[in-house]
């Protein structure tokens, strides 16, 4: 494709050659199973209003964009006693997080940021589960564990400490290093968490 059609288009200008392949939307959509998605929109602005084009679009796109046209989603859990955010792209990045927290603490809500990944599998001795959703959060940045007495709740602790004497357990015989990487960091978490529950 020539210079004259775009065939030098980047999205970041760059003194070199492009190497770019364009093919047509809708193949890539399908391809990528993403009908009706974009992630990129070219405005031409004409030359008598190029030097304010920004604030003139933005709010443009703001009166209509919606949290489905960004990827985002919100629904409820727990009998409607929580709000769910989530990204379509499985992380929400640190920009649309910050203004998540700041429109929820602006609704008198408090936020909580978790993180969940699939991972391969979850194993004990000879039993195994596959392809199991694992979910990391700040643990006493929850209110019910934020208001723990300094004596906490008898089930809390032997609970904690259970799961360290399994990591323990199991830890010497992982399979691979990513789950002798998920055993360190699980061990760290609950050690931590015991000591702030034996202070």
């Amino acid at each position: 494709m020539p210079a004259s059609s775009l065939g030098e288009f980047s999205l970041e200008p760059q003194q070199g050659e492009v190497l770019a392949v364009f093919v047509p939307l809708a193949r890539l959509q399908a391809e990528m199973e993403v009908s009706s998605r974009v992630n990129t929109v070219l405005v031409a602005a004409h030359q008598a209003v190029r030097s304010d084009a920004v604030m003139r679009l933005t709010p443009m796109v703001r009166s209509q964009a919606t949290l489905d046209d960004v990827g985002l989603r919100v629904r409820s859990a727990q009998n409607d006693t929580a709000l769910i955010v989530e990204s379509e792209s499985a992380v929400v990045d640190d920009r649309q997080a910050a203004v998540i927290d700041r429109v929820l603490m602006a609704s008198g809500l408090q936020p909580h940021r978790i993180f969940t990944y699939l991972a391969n599998s979850i194993r004990d001795g000879d039993r195994e589960i596959p392809y199991s959703l694992v979910s990391a959060l700040d643990f006493f940045a929850l209110p019910a564990v934020a208001a723990f007495p300094a004596a906490p709740a008898p089930p809390v602790l032997p609970i904690v400490l259970n799961r360290i004497a399994l990591i323990e357990d199991l830890a010497p015989d992982a399979m691979d290093q990513v789950n002798s990487d998920a055993f360190a960091e699980a061990y760290k978490d609950l050690t931590n968490i015991a000591e702030k529950l034996l202070d």
